[in-house]
């Protein structure tokens, strides 16, 4: 039973990193901390730490306070 939550935990996380991956490369996508709980359904704790390390690593910026939008960078990658 262990292993199969584990398994369930695993695809929800690489589901949830894919949602998250294709909403960035979007130039247009202004993100809040509201905005990524809806859309990712995890806690707002959760949410704010996510951002903030996509901030961190370079992938996001945050252009007014909790509000966030893709780097030029990676808006211009193509699409796997």
């Amino acid at each position: 039973m262990r292993r199969d939550n584990e398994r369930r935990n695993l695809m929800q996380r690489q589901q949830t990193s894919a949602q998250l991956l294709a909403l960035i490369r979007s130039p247009s996508v202004l993100l809040t901390v509201e905005g990524a709980q809806q859309l990712l359904r995890l806690h707002r704790d959760a949410c704010q730490r996510i951002l903030r390390r996509l901030v961190d690593a370079g992938v996001l910026r945050e252009i007014q306070r909790g509000v966030y939008t893709p780097t030029p960078l990676i808006t211009a990658m193509p699409t796997p």
